[in-house]
């Protein structure tokens, strides 16, 4: 599934007035404007998470559970998820929860 991107400005806008909040292996910045448009979304991993291989599997499971949970993300939302640590060796079962669990608490706490 294709998401709607934010343009250049909307990310640099994002990047200064937006939200952060860090887990253990992702770092997501976001922000709700009042306009009404579907939710925009960024996903990108920084060179520390390891060789491509592995930058594209965080990317992967990011992009996973996006689709799954796009729907509950507010109207007017930029979000912008990027990993920035090595995830631990192994396989796409191994690594899927460990990401998961950081999504599921910012999740949570950006209800609040």
């Amino acid at each position: 599934m294709k998401f709607p991107v934010p343009e250049f400005k909307e990310v640099k806008e994002l990047k200064t007035k937006g939200k952060r909040w860090r887990g253990k292996y992702i770092e997501i910045i976001w922000m709700i404007k009042k306009e009404n448009f579907s939710p925009k979304v960024i996903i990108a991993a920084f060179k520390t998470c390891g060789k491509a291989v592995r930058r594209n599997l965080i990317k992967r499971i990011i992009r996973n559970w996006v689709s799954e949970n796009y729907k509950s993300l507010s109207l007017g939302m930029f979000v912008f998820f990027r990993g920035y640590r090595k995830l631990p060796e192994g396989k796409w079962r191994e690594s899927k929860p460990i990401v998961e669990e950081d999504l599921r608490r910012w999740y949570k706490e950006s209800l609040k």
